[in-house]
């Protein structure tokens, strides 16, 4: 394995780690770090690349729950409060 491809594949691991990391806190942090590694994940497909994958499409998908439940939430607590 080339030098470029063990970089490729340390950045997608990295990635997805940090996508994770803020899932649940910064949703927006989390797409933005978790499709970049996703994408380069799948460019390399190694060990580290699949797991970079997997960290990815977890993240993003911790990341859209939370959205859509804090979106649900919001209308709520809005329509409560008569707004």
């Amino acid at each position: 394995m080339t030098e470029e491809r063990q970089k490729i594949n340390v950045i997608s691991l990295a990635l997805g780690i940090v996508a994770i990391c803020f899932s649940l806190f910064l949703p927006a942090v989390a797409y933005s770090c978790g499709i970049p590694g996703i994408v380069s994940a799948l460019r390399r497909k190694t060990h580290n690349g699949k797991a970079g994958f997997v960290l990815g499409v977890t993240a993003v998908t911790i990341a859209a729950i939370n959205s859509i439940v804090s979106i649900l939430l919001t209308t709520r607590m809005f329509r409560k409060a008569g707004i």
